[in-house]
């Protein structure tokens, strides 16, 4: 992918904030199986000390450009690192500090890259994470009201360069999930991502919102083992090209 320093992925002026989205904390935790351990690594408490100090860094890059300054307490962590290629997935829930409320704010992250090598002024070689999907949801617990969903991604271009996205309506939150799945799938299943991969998951965003809601419905009923199945599935897609009919078909739409 590159190498790209953590402040490329800001994203600078004013945009409007997607305020609600209709899916609950609960069917977020389940399209990205949080709570699956098998799929994802062991961490020892140092490394998970690690990986809350990365989180809370990439959170704040990705909130330089919202309205609202956040301070968030990590609850559970998950994390899935590709050694030869370095690709990492790290989904975390968390308490949310920072709104004046009398009910509990839940928050979900999803936080997809690479690390990539860099070499220091010292001739010292450091792994620089770098964004593929950001991903960021704060929940009310008892009313499940979603507060103003955040999500940037990575687009390659024609040139295959990296051009930095932001979410700016509710129809661009589900495209970005629908990505962010694709992603996810190929972490799971150990497979490399690379420019190809994410320009066939960006192609969600010139799909509908039907699209988008089969997709995820799709992702909220499969079983875990689909996991693999939908990886294989993409497997199939980049080496053969699309099936003639999909796998999942879409249900016909009522008149």
């Amino acid at each position: 992918m590159g190498s790209q320093d953590l402040n490329d992925f800001n994203l600078s002026g004013a945009v409007n904030q997607p305020q609600e989205m209709a899916l609950s904390y609960a069917d977020i935790i389940k399209i990205f199986q949080l709570t699956n351990l098998d799929l994802y690594d062991e961490n020892t408490e140092e490394e998970i000390e690690d990986l809350r100090s990365l989180v809370i860094n990439l959170i704040s890059q990705m909130s330089l450009a919202s309205a609202r300054s956040q301070k968030y307490e990590i609850d559970t962590i998950r994390s899935k690192i590709i050694p030869d290629s370095m690709d990492f997935l790290i989904a975390f829930d968390s308490w949310n500090l920072n709104y004046s409320t009398s009910s509990p704010i839940k928050s979900f992250g999803l936080l997809i890259g690479s690390f990539c090598p860099q070499t220091t002024p010292q001739g010292n070689t450091i792994a620089i994470p770098t964004l593929n999907y950001g991903f960021i949801a704060d929940f009310d617990v008892w009313s499940l009201r979603t507060f103003s969903p955040v999500a940037v991604w990575k687009e390659i271009n024609s040139d295959n360069l990296s051009i930095e996205r932001r979410a700016q309506n509710i129809n661009e939150i589900y495209a970005s999930l629908c990505y962010a799945n694709e992603l996810f799938v190929q972490i799971i299943t150990g497979q490399v991502l690379n420019n190809d991969s994410i320009k066939a998951a960006q192609a969600w965003f010139k799909k509908t919102r039907w699209d988008h809601t089969v997709q995820i419905g799709i992702c909220l009923d499969r079983q875990p083992n689909a996991i693999f199945n939908a990886g294989a599935e993409i497997i199939y897609k980049q080496q053969m090209g699309e099936r003639p009919q999909d796998i999942y078909p879409a249900p016909e739409r009522k008149q």
